[in-house]
């Protein structure tokens, strides 16, 4: 699940996705995908910032993204016969 937190000292806000470890059936396909992240510089890829683990979960805080899902505004456009023009695909 991803929840949003906030950082205590500066007040800004980032998502954090918590996994449970014991539901994760590859783990080694989970760190691939931190070492993704981790190594991702690209405006169009969210931001990295950290991954904590405890004894039950693994955390992955990321940037905060607003907006709603991506998935839900591309099958609305796709329904009303839409598209997205390049400058909203940049």
């Amino acid at each position: 699940s991803v929840f949003a937190a906030k950082h205590r000292a500066t007040g800004k806000g980032y998502a954090v996705k918590a996994v449970l470890k014991s539901s994760v059936d590859n783990e080694a396909a989970l760190r691939s995908e931190i070492a993704f992240l981790r190594a991702s510089d690209h405006p169009n890829i969210v931001r990295f910032f950290q991954a904590l683990e405890d004894e039950e979960h693994l955390y992955i805080i990321m940037e905060a993204c607003t907006g709603g899902e991506l998935w839900t505004r591309i099958l609305s456009s796709h329904e009303a016969g839409l598209g997205f023009g390049e400058a909203e695909l940049r």
